[in-house]
């Protein structure tokens, strides 16, 4: 991500310079040739135009300026990729540090050769996309293991509680004190054991670098670019997520796909049967979603590739990745759109007539269908920023592209959910 670094005066005397960040190969042209038009540019600028530069944007890459007192000046040179407050942030860190260590007590011609070691922790610090381990331990992949539980037992447990957490710790209350005392520590062990785990785990193994990339993530997600660093193993979440997603439709009975909803409550079960009367609506549903991941994982990016001209490993690998990041915030749409959160709210899915003058009221509006926009639309919204991010090849196409394969994926949604839920397919099948 970063370039180069060059400490030097206003007028091109370097204090300090570096190129070799994580192992890149030093450039053939002599750096002092470089500040010397900096320089040139520099003050050019400052003395035509009466403003200083503050950065300086070439085809693939970006030079950002910073001037301190003494006429020195600070300017590193990174990726277009690179997040620009990242940028901005990382500048103002070095040159801080130079102040702190150095204050006013350098005189021209000196070189500072013992600035290294605070550059390449900052560094390092900052963008630490980089120097992650490619293999896994035997930790993390314990890690995985309990993560991929988590996510798929955290919904079965709580969005059941009438039958997992209500109802035995009722029964027990009819009984004797111990009785109570033992179910509540089955309930209470069975609710947090599980996440204790995942905590005590995750410090023992490099699996907590995937919820530091999350959390960076979400919190600016024009570092999407960064997903191009990471290594493979980092698709674990992605998996997660998806396993999760499957969760939640099965124990919250509701679906949110294509702008829609799609609810299933008990009285569903006898609508998609076999040649035995026994339902199949949960194995249609799941057929469902390993297609919904498919349009989202595979044919999302397959369409951006296409009109980018970007069909490479790199493209594939770190687009998954950002879906699936991205898909963290649309995770609550299925929970707002099921069964579960429509009856706590105080609806009434399972009577249909009932329910059909329910959703047309002002209280559904804003409890349900505008909340399940708003976060599909804060999806969208990651889901773009983040892949713009990584676009290398026919940027310009990159907006049709993402309309196209948006779009794309809806219609692929609904064409499966009319044959699965809306044909008599399952009566050849089973």
């Amino acid at each position: 991500m970063i370039k180069t670094l060059i400490v030097m005066t206003t007028y091109g005397q370097i204090f300090f310079s570096k190129e070799d960040f994580f192992g890149a190969q030093k450039s053939e042209t002599d750096i002092s040739l470089t500040a010397g038009l900096i320089s040139a540019i520099y003050n050019m600028t400052t003395e035509t135009q009466q403003q200083k530069i503050t950065e300086l944007e070439l085809e693939d890459d970006r030079s950002v300026f910073r001037e301190l007192p003494g006429e020195k000046l600070f300017v590193i040179t990174v990726d277009k990729r690179m997040d620009n407050s990242d940028a901005d942030e990382l500048l103002k860190d070095l040159s801080d540090a130079f102040m702190n260590k150095y204050g006013d007590s350098i005189v021209e011609g000196m070189i500072l050769n013992d600035f290294e070691p605070v550059v390449d922790e900052i560094v390092n610090e900052k963008i630490w996309y980089n120097s992650i381990d490619k293999k896994l331990n035997v930790w993390d992949i314990i890690t995985y293991l309990i993560l991929i539980f988590n996510v798929i037992f955290y919904p079965s447990w709580l969005l059941e509680p009438e039958k997992n957490i209500v109802s035995p710790i009722s029964g027990a209350l009819e009984g004797s004190v111990i009785d109570i005392i033992v179910q509540g520590l089955i309930v209470g062990l069975l609710t947090t054991l599980p996440l204790i785990s995942l905590i005590y785990f995750n410090k023992k193994s490099n699996s907590s670098l995937i919820f530091k990339f999350g959390k960076e993530f979400l919190r600016r997600p024009t570092r999407g670019g960064y997903a191009e660093q990471l290594p493979i193993w980092f698709l674990v979440l992605p998996f997660a997520i998806i396993l999760s997603v499957f969760s939640i439709v099965r124990f919250g009975r509701g679906l949110q796909y294509a702008l829609t909803v799609q609810l299933w409550p008990e009285l569903y079960e006898s609508l998609v049967l076999n040649s035995q009367g026994e339902s199949l609506l949960w194995e249609g549903v799941f057929i469902f979603l390993f297609f919904y991941a498919i349009t989202w994982f595979l044919i999302f990016p397959l369409i951006i590739g296409l009109v980018t001209g970007d069909m490479s490993k790199r493209w594939f690998k770190s687009s998954s990745l950002l879906i699936g990041y991205s898909m963290i915030i649309h995770l609550p749409t299925h929970i707002l759109g099921g069964v579960f959160y429509q009856e706590l709210m105080g609806y009434s899915p399972n009577d249909l007539g009932l329910w059909s003058l329910e959703v047309t009221g002002l209280e559904y509006l804003f409890e349900v269908l505008l909340p399940i926009n708003l976060f599909l639309f804060i999806y969208f919204y990651y889901l773009a920023t983040g892949l713009n991010q990584l676009i290398t090849k026919n940027k310009r196409r990159f907006p049709i592209a993402l309309v196209i394969s948006f779009f794309g994926v809806l219609g692929i949604q609904n064409f499966i959910m009319y044959i699965l839920f809306r044909t008599d397919i399952y009566g050849p099948l089973f």
